[in-house]
């Protein structure tokens, strides 16, 4: 898809290109740091969607530019696993928010979604999670706008820790080993299946397809 010009803002949206990754996690630095105090975001948190032989960056990610060509926003959508659990992941720059960019981009990844979501096998059960900061209240709106729903908070805890935590011994029969990337996965695989059986929105993959997911990027 070419650029789009979104009205009145002077903003052009466009195609994401493997150039613009390290952009997009400099802006997704400043994003965090704007609405939590600090940088919640590595090049690792775009993995499934940049390395996944599943996305297709010309049609599943943008970016967003201004007259300058700096990079104001960013959005993607895609099925990382093919199996439906489809996600969509975007922010705004703090300077350019309140300008509409965001409502321009969610309904693109949206409409993103429903063809990916056209394009699987009739009994696949399809939904698309969108994420955000709670305290960025703009962002919340324009997903309600949009028609989503608050389902689901995540809450991360920490700890200060003022020395070093002691040692502890592995249990009778425990032994902790490498993991080389030639060594069969299949039972690494039945054991993730198995702890996140009744996680929250959790779809069973496929061993190929899992494989692929969390294999086959620059940081495996």
């Amino acid at each position: 898809m070419g650029k789009t010009a979104t009205d009145g803002t002077g903003i052009l949206i466009r195609a994401a290109t493997a150039a613009d990754l390290p952009a997009v996690i400099s802006l997704a630095a400043l994003y965090d740091t704007a609405i939590i105090g600090e940088p919640d975001t590595d090049e690792s948190d775009f993995a499934d969607a940049w390395n996944n032989p599943r996305t297709r960056i010309s049609d599943d990610v943008w970016v967003a530019v201004n007259p300058d060509e700096d990079l104001v926003a960013y959005e993607h959508s895609v099925d990382p696993a093919g199996n439906g659990r489809l996600e969509i992941e975007g922010f705004v720059h703090p300077d350019w928010q309140g300008r509409g960019i965001s409502t321009v981009l969610l309904a693109r990844a949206i409409r993103r979604a429903r063809e990916l979501a056209d394009g699987l096998p009739a009994v696949t059960r399809r939904f698309v999670r969108v994420g955000t900061f709670t305290k960025d209240l703009s962002a919340c709106g324009v997903m309600e706008s949009a028609g989503l729903t608050r389902v689901r908070y995540f809450l991360r805890m920490t700890i200060e820790l003022e020395e070093e935590p002691p040692g502890l011994a592995l249990p009778d029969q425990i032994r902790i080993v490498p993991l080389a990337p030639n060594d069969s996965l299949e039972q690494v695989h039945a054991a993730c299946d198995e702890i996140f059986r009744d996680h929250w929105g959790n779809t069973p993959i496929g061993y190929d397809a899992w494989v692929s997911l969390r294999t086959e990027g620059e940081r495996f």
